[in-house]
């Protein structure tokens, strides 16, 4: 049994070579990793965001660097540690907790030291994910992290003896110098009773608590796997300065990593991730300093794509009767698809609502974690692309909070229809807000027409409806989004919660629309010549309820039509999904350059059994192959109305999808589902690409993975607005049926009912 406090102690910067090879660390992990000396990329203003590079894997000694936790000390000494990992594994691995440190606030950065040292030569030990817990009443400095030898999470057994090497252990080291030396200490046995069967200290930091019964309290979080299946949370707590510590009452069943904050009146609250389930974030509290937590209730305005987050008090030192006890910040990873979007929230109410959001990192970034400085201003150490690790600066003014209060803006709503959501916005901040306007940020194919709001003064409120319209594959169940209020230089957001009530009859729908693939070319010095191949690109969009599928039926254009390689049939389109496909080319005749141009057409069919097929054909207006003599005509005037059962829709707007490479032309490229009675492919079937029934973006990642002329983009469009394109040769290709009234640069949405439904 390992579980007595180890004997080991590491001295920062002072690693003698002896020490550090017994330990498996490199000897140039004791060097910075090379970022202008640790120094911030530039001075920073009172509104602006400055970092600097903290470590980049392959500098300092490890191929890579993950997990970033972040403290500042009553000495105003920030560390900033993390995890060196010289294989760029995740437990169990032969990893190590590092740190750099700043002793100017955190505009400068010092060399990279050891906090816990893992061992490379077999048999390895590593250490991972660490997490701060300061005692400022004492000085002494906790960080929790793993301890894996042979098995991480996921495979390690039940049981707390550190001596097997099968059981992931669960480590603490302590500092009585400010984080110049460490002892580590074993919790495994505290933290991990009978039916645990992995846990882990959640990285980032835990607290102390500063007022109430439990003052002084040390609180750490622990994720833990138990043998019944579930991932619950837990505190674990010292009373007696870190001599001892307890585990709490387990909580929920779909937990993760979780951070905890102490509100304004004693209450804890914890924020975490949802393990494996939902793009939001489970909160829960506790009355008695994390011994027990109540049951966790999902918080969809922090939206976040099952990633590690920060949540803090923006000022740690107000008194709990003050309005600015009540402010949190809180940062992760703002969005519901991928690990992007650094942004910090700003919460004026104890984190039951967060009015503003403000953008730090706009591209990649995983785990972040949160300070507030003892000079008013904020750091914010992160992972930022390539798992590189970034420390930023900023100020209150770079958030530009602002308290505003949004009343419940909630709806019924049915599948295709519009409903009103009216709701209350008052002012709760001590400026003025200026008049402005409100808008929705909801899922594709839902909208809202942007509605004015009026000047108010601080106390002052005002009620806004807003009309919101579903699209007609709208699911049953509940859709959540923001509604946005802009006035002048502020930014104010509140929730929009909407529960579709009743679905639409089953009905088939799509936009079409097309593009020239060399819009730039200059027919003057290069016109086309007869055989020569003039590109297109079309975008297909689902506005169906229902699964469909679309196949082009005639063009002349090619290839297109099925069968053979690079036509743009599409299996299964599932409502709101889309795709692009690129290979389409026109022939160009010695007929089409003695006029100069030529018309591309198409005729499209959407199916479903059990529903009567939809024609769509798409015509463009004329695309010149030599410099015309004179300009073309200006597109038609858009029609004033729309004719009795049609559905105008705008096509969604977005940015078009690189197009995806020509693939092997012998072979096809369309992505199609086997019949029913059709054998099982297996997913590592080498015909899979052209066979397969899968989900739109999983067609993206295929195509990438092996060259096809289809693409799946799921919300993408190519589209963006109203107006006709007429850059370079070619004017925008449109879908039309026989009934429908076209406006130049519209794509209407087709419909046909199930039969028998009406």
């Amino acid at each position: 049994m390992m579980n007595s406090p180890l004997s080991l102690r590491a001295r920062g910067l002072a690693f003698g070579a002896t020490v550090a090879l017994a330990l498996g660390v490199p000897m140039s992990a004791l060097a910075a990793p090379s970022d202008s000396p640790g120094a911030a990329d530039a001075p920073a203003s009172e509104s602006s965001f400055t970092s600097q590079r903290i470590a980049m894997g392959g500098e300092g000694g490890f191929g890579n660097y993950r997990i970033p936790a972040v403290i500042q000390l009553k000495n105003g000494d920030v560390l900033a540690a993390y995890d060196g990992r010289p294989t760029g594994t995740d437990a169990p691995g032969p990893n190590s907790i590092l740190m750099r440190r700043s002793t100017d606030g955190g505009k400068t950065f010092g060399p990279q030291t050891v906090i816990a040292a893992g061992k490379v030569e077999k048999p390895i030990h590593g250490y991972s994910d660490p997490s701060f817990v300061y005692d400022e009443e004492t000085g002494n400095l906790f960080t929790f992290f793993v301890h894996s030898k042979d098995t991480g999470f996921w495979n390690s057994h039940e049981g707390n003896d550190d001596a097997d090497r099968k059981v992931m252990s669960a480590s603490v080291a302590v500092s009585k110098d400010n984080g110049e030396t460490w002892e580590l200490r074993s919790l495994t046995e505290t933290v991990k009773p009978e039916g645990v069967r992995a846990t882990f200290a959640t990285s980032g930091h835990g607290i102390q608590i500063k007022n109430g019964t439990h003052k002084g309290r040390l609180v750490q979080q622990y994720a833990g796997a138990f043998t019944d299946g579930t991932v619950r949370a837990y505190s674990v707590y010292s009373d007696d300065h870190g001599a001892t510590w307890h585990m709490g009452t387990p909580v929920g069943t779909k937990m993760d990593e979780n951070k905890v904050v102490e509100l304004a009146d004693g209450t804890l609250m914890m924020n975490s991730r949802a393990h494996d389930t939902y793009t939001a974030r489970w909160v829960a509290y506790s009355k008695d300093g994390g011994e027990t937590w109540s049951e966790p209730s999902l918080d969809h305005t922090l939206t976040d794509p099952r990633n590690n987050a920060s949540i803090i008090r923006m000022n740690p030192a107000a008194a709990p009767e003050s309005r600015a006890a009540q402010e949190l910040l809180f940062s992760n990873a703002n969005s519901s698809s991928g690990r992007t979007n650094g942004s910090i929230r700003y919460s004026c109410d104890s984190g039951k609502t967060w009015p503003t959001v403000t953008t730090f990192n706009a591209g990649d970034t995983s785990y972040s974690d949160l300070v507030a400085l003892e000079d008013g201003s904020f750091g914010v150490f992160y992972e930022s692309a390539k798992n590189e690790q970034r420390y930023g600066a900023f100020t209150r003014e770079f958030l530009n909070p602002f308290c505003a209060a949004f009343g419940e803006a909630a709806a019924d709503i049915g599948a295709g229809n519009t409903s009103e959501v009216t709701f209350t916005l008052r002012n709760d901040d001590t400026r003025d807000l200026a008049s402005g306007t409100a808008t929705v940020d909801l899922p594709k194919g839902w909208s809202a027409p942007t509605v004015e709001t009026p000047a108010l003064k601080p106390g002052e409120s005002t009620t806004v409806t807003l009309k919101v319209s579903a699209p007609a594959w709208a699911p049953k169940g509940e859709v959540h989004g923001d509604v946005r209020v802009a006035a002048a230089d502020i930014t104010v957001r509140g929730d929009l919660d909407l529960n579709v009530i009743n679905t639409a009859p089953d009905t088939l729908g799509a936009t079409i629309v097309g593009t020239p693939g060399e819009p730039e070319r200059d027919l003057v010095k290069n016109p086309y010549k007869v055989g020569d191949e003039v590109p297109y690109t079309f975008r297909v969009d689902s506005t169906a309820n229902v699964t469909e599928t679309v196949t082009p039926v005639s063009s002349n254009l090619s290839p297109l039509v099925p069968e053979g390689p690079g036509n743009c049939r599409w299996r299964d389109l599932k409502p709101g999904d889309g795709y692009t496909c690129s290979t389409p080319r026109y022939t160009v005749t010695e007929q089409d350059l003695e006029r100069g141009y030529f018309i591309p057409e198409s005729t499209w069919e959407l199916t479903r059994r059990g529903l009567d097929p939809v024609t769509i054909t798409v015509t463009g207006e004329k695309v010149w192959l030599v410099a015309p003599d004179e300009k073309p005509a200006e597109p038609p005037a858009e029609e004033s109305g729309d004719n009795a059962g049609e559905e105008p829709s705008d096509t969604p707007t977005g940015e078009q999808p690189d197009p995806v490479e020509q693939g092997d032309p012998t072979e096809p490229n369309e992505p199609r589902v086997p019949s029913e009675d059709a054998p099982a492919i297996s997913e590592n079937d080498p015909g899979r690409a052209s066979s397969e029934s899968f989900e739109p973006q999983q067609a993206h990642d295929q195509a990438a993975r092996t060259p096809r002329a289809v693409g799946a983009n799921t919300g993408q469009s190519s589209m963006p607005s109203r107006t006709l394109p007429r850059t370079g040769t070619s004017a925008l290709l449109i879908a039309s049926t026989a009934t429908a009234v076209l406006a130049a640069g519209i794509a209407l949405t087709f419909g046909a009912r199930e039969r028998g439904k009406h």
